[in-house]
């Protein structure tokens, strides 16, 4: 199971506070650790930087900074490798917001990428250069678009990014390939927009409507998860799908998720969520108001190791 940090969306939502907890000279390397740590918190891979690497995982995000004491990663090499399911990442992070921008970090980004394809043999189809800086300067617009058609190249704002991790974090089950794919948009966006400005603009609302897709391609296991931790504490084996409902409609996160997917929630989606992952047995009530009995914890442990050894 990997430890996902709810503070994580905090500190990129309030990044100089954020910030300040650390000396001048170490926050460069502060912003490395923390960009680094939310990509590992979007695809749901393990983290480490150079002090605690593990040869033996495959899938990881491997940092080359140091957290104790915080240490930027080496001049020469990339911020932070990203061995994702499907693809593999790059990722450079900076806080240079002017020209220098491009010199050091949009120059970096594609010859690390560069070396990776030539001399690790990456696949340079399933391989993107990342970087992520608070803002984006129109030198590193610029050469980013001359370069996107020959390598999968991005540039992300904060904005944006939030909007990927405010997805994962709602979607707990999204797919590595998901993100995969919304790189895929990104790339399209650089390639056609004409500014730093508009390509900001369209990649959020590019991002926004892949993340209602997300939430709506995700929406049926989430609601079949939360129903049933709130009937697994239940004493009776049955609850009225009523009860239910109160229960679901409490709660601050799913209605949040909801609105974002641009959804109502019903007696029949929840209903449909638990049937149809197995969750519960539905029968039919007197009145409108429907019953569910609801499988045991051990139950739903059983069928669902069941279904994983069935796949392997």
């Amino acid at each position: 199971m990997i430890s996902i940090d709810p503070n994580n969306e905090d500190d990129l939502i309030n990044l100089q506070t954020y910030l300040s907890k650390y000396r001048q000279n170490e926050q460069p390397a502060a912003f490395e650790l923390l960009i680094s740590k939310i990509f590992s918190s979007i695809l749901k891979l393990p983290f480490f930087d150079s002090n605690n690497d593990d040869s033996t995982k495959k899938f990881k995000v491997l940092w080359g900074g140091t957290e104790k004491p915080i240490r930027c990663a080496p001049s020469g090499s990339c911020d932070c490798y990203i061995y994702a399911r499907g693809f593999n990442c790059i990722l450079e992070s900076s806080l240079r917001d002017g020209p220098s921008q491009w010199k050091n970090e949009g120059q970096s980004t594609i010859r690390h990428l560069e070396e990776v394809i030539t001399k690790n043999g990456w696949d340079p189809k399933r391989s993107y250069g990342i970087l992520v800086v608070k803002n984006i300067h129109s030198d590193t617009f610029n050469n980013f678009e001359k370069y996107c058609n020959r390598y999968k190249i991005i540039i992300l704002d904060i904005d944006n990014l939030l909007i990927i991790l405010n997805t994962s974090n709602f979607a707990f089950t999204m797919k590595n390939l998901d993100v995969a794919h919304l790189f895929s948009k990104g790339l399209d966006v650089l390639d056609e927009c004409e500014n730093a400005q508009s390509y900001v603009t369209d990649l959020k609302m590019n991002f926004s409507q892949w993340r209602k897709k997300v939430l709506r391609d995700e929406l049926n296991i989430f609601m079949a998860i939360n129903s049933f931790n709130k009937m697994k504490n239940e004493i009776q084996p049955k609850i009225y799908v009523s009860q239910l409902y109160e229960k679901l409609n409490k709660e601050t996160s799913i209605i949040k998720y909801l609105k974002l997917a641009d959804v109502e929630l019903s007696y029949q989606l929840i209903i449909n969520s638990i049937k149809q992952n197995g969750f519960g047995i539905h029968k039919r009530g007197f009145f409108d108001d429907d019953e569910i009995y609801h499988l045991t914890f051990e139950d739903c442990e059983t069928r669902f190791n069941t279904i994983i050894n069935k796949i392997k």
